[in-house]
């Protein structure tokens, strides 16, 4: 919210979705009511997942542009302004921006600066605008824009899916021959620490609901199939994620893996041998 009060560009209007919150999210939102220099609505659904937060907030909403952004991001004073000279370059494209640790965290334990290293390499491909589409795909709900004509034509997120939605939502995009922009200009910081072991389950859960995925579009194997390769049980190469990611971490930081518990690494590498 902070962040988005020092917008050069401010927002027509902020709609927050409290997706079964326990915390005291509430109290502390109705504290921006007056500070944030834009319309604030808040909504509570009860925990029906982030496909079902995501529509509830363009439902709601009265623009034209649509511009979502997940809890644990940081954005910087220009980026309303770059997502509407986005638009404007590109009408009636989806634009977002990668979500990166090392914008997001200023003090960074030995794990997340290995991701961060990590993200680097990742996203070394995108350095500059690039048009995603099935042989390059990639995309981040966490911060996007898209027409709301556009939005409600494709029926919004599949709120069957509490993972992967925002895969899915990519991928009828661009067989619907919509164009999906990537724009570094675009690009937010994450503020995003977990521990090896929860990364590592949290890693395990997106390839489940990718398998569960596939139930309701079959189609999305051969369309994107680099992102399913660890379905092919003859790859060691896509199952052994957990071997090099340990074995890059360790040459890297010299230590850490004794933050993984002994039952997750033995478990794990079971799994993956």
């Amino acid at each position: 919210m902070l962040d988005l009060s020092h917008q050069t560009l401010p927002a027509s209007e902020v709609i927050v979705v409290l997706d079964g919150s326990r915390d005291d999210s509430l109290e502390q939102l109705e504290q921006w009511t007056t500070r944030l220099g834009s319309p604030l609505k808040v909504i509570y659904t009860p925990n029906g997942g982030r496909a079902v937060a995501r529509n509830t907030g363009a439902r709601e909403a009265v623009s034209e542009l649509l511009l979502f952004f997940d809890d644990d991001i940081r954005i910087e004073p220009q980026l309303l302004d770059n997502h509407l000279k986005a638009q404007i370059a590109h009408p009636g494209c989806i634009h977002f921006g990668f979500a990166l640790l090392e914008k997001g965290n200023e003090e960074m334990d030995p794990f997340t600066r290995y991701r961060a290293r990590q993200e680097k390499r990742w996203f070394a491909p995108y350095s500059e605008a690039s048009l995603i589409q099935t042989e390059n795909f990639t995309f981040t709900s966490q911060n996007f824009s898209i027409l709301r004509s556009d939005f409600d034509r494709m029926g919004g997120f599949d709120e069957r899916l509490r993972d992967s939605e925002d895969f899915d939502f990519a991928a009828r995009w661009i067989m619907s021959k919509g164009m999906l922009w990537q724009i570094p200009e675009l690009r937010v910081g994450h503020r995003d620490v977990c521990t090896p072991d929860r990364y590592i389950r949290r890693q395990l859960e997106y390839r489940i609901w990718k398998q569960n995925l596939l139930t309701l579009h079959p189609e999305y194997i051969q369309l994107f199939a680099s992102h399913f390769t660890f379905l092919d049980q003859s790859n060691r190469k896509s199952n052994s994620w957990l071997i090099n990611l340990i074995g890059q971490w360790l040459k890297e930081d010299g230590s850490g893996a004794k933050w993984i518990p002994d039952r997750i690494i033995s478990h794990y590498l079971t799994v993956c041998s």
